[in-house]
């Protein structure tokens, strides 16, 4: 296919390519437009691509329209009271039909592993615009969600240290803060020499550490004990604040706010 729109994708593990207009014509359909092999003399592979497409729409448009937990509450008074024969009637004008069960099943199932894809995105985009010339990788970076024990960083070069955290914070976020602190705490206690850098999505993860009022302790309680351990060690009580922490022992640790390095805010 010579068509300079088009779009090359992998699913189940095969090559396949569309057309813009074969994607568009089947998310409008909501059925699939037959994939084109890349390699040759390739078996057609069934797949619901132009589903997906059509259900990923549906339901960005079912949450664009109000707030799903105002939706739900009205649901519930709604319901109370209802009996088999006025239920379909009562929540009809919901939009909780059987397709968009169908549909949020399969976006789910397509969207299983998206954390790690942006997670792997922002890594790799943003290291052009952060390595200095002559600057090297010198060990395979951890591009998906979480470290092994052969790799503490995400990112570790022959100048430098640093770690992603690409969730998007939404105001209740306590893992996602145990978390944040137990990054900070590694980069201190294991850069050596080098340089260390936090990467977080947004402003609100940098504001959390420079204000926090929470403890180290608190952030750390559910760490594993070998960083406990290393923390006491080092610096002696947990019961630094976390604002302090980032001010004192982290100070030179940088925070960076992806949306801004890679413009995407």
């Amino acid at each position: 296919m010579d068509d300079e729109r088009a779009i090359d994708f992998v699913l189940n593990g095969e090559p396949h390519r569309l057309s813009r207009a074969q994607v568009l014509s089947a998310a409008g359909r909501g059925g699939p437009e037959p994939a084109v092999p890349t390699g040759a003399d390739r078996p057609p592979v069934k797949n619901d691509l132009g589903s997906a497409v059509k259900s990923f729409i549906d339901l960005h448009e079912f949450f664009g329209q109000e707030d799903l937990s105002s939706r739900v509450v009205r649901l519930e008074a709604q319901l109370e009271g209802a009996d088999a024969e006025t239920v379909d009637a009562r929540v009809a004008p919901e939009g909780m039909t059987d397709d968009l069960i169908r549909g949020a099943l399969l976006v789910r199932r397509h969207a299983g592993r998206v954390n790690d894809l942006i997670h792997a995105a922002m890594i790799v985009r943003a290291l052009p615009k952060i390595l200095e010339p002559g600057e090297r990788i010198v060990r395979r970076p951890s591009l998906a969600s979480g470290n092994d024990q052969s790799r503490k960083f995400d990112v570790e070069t022959d100048r430098r240290v640093a770690e992603f955290k690409a969730a998007q914070w939404k105001g209740r976020d306590t893992m996602r803060k145990r978390m944040l602190v137990t990054d900070l705490v590694g980069l201190v206690l294991e850069r050596g020499e080098r340089r260390a850098e936090l990467y977080v999505l947004g402003r609100l993860p940098i504001e959390f550490l420079r204000k926090s009022t929470s403890t180290i302790d608190w952030a750390l309680g559910r760490s594993s004990p070998h960083l406990r351990r290393a923390y006491e060690q080092r610096f002696g009580s947990a019961e630094l604040t976390i604002s302090q922490f980032t001010a004192g022992p982290a100070a030179d640790v940088a925070l960076v706010d992806l949306a801004e390095l890679l413009g995407i805010g």
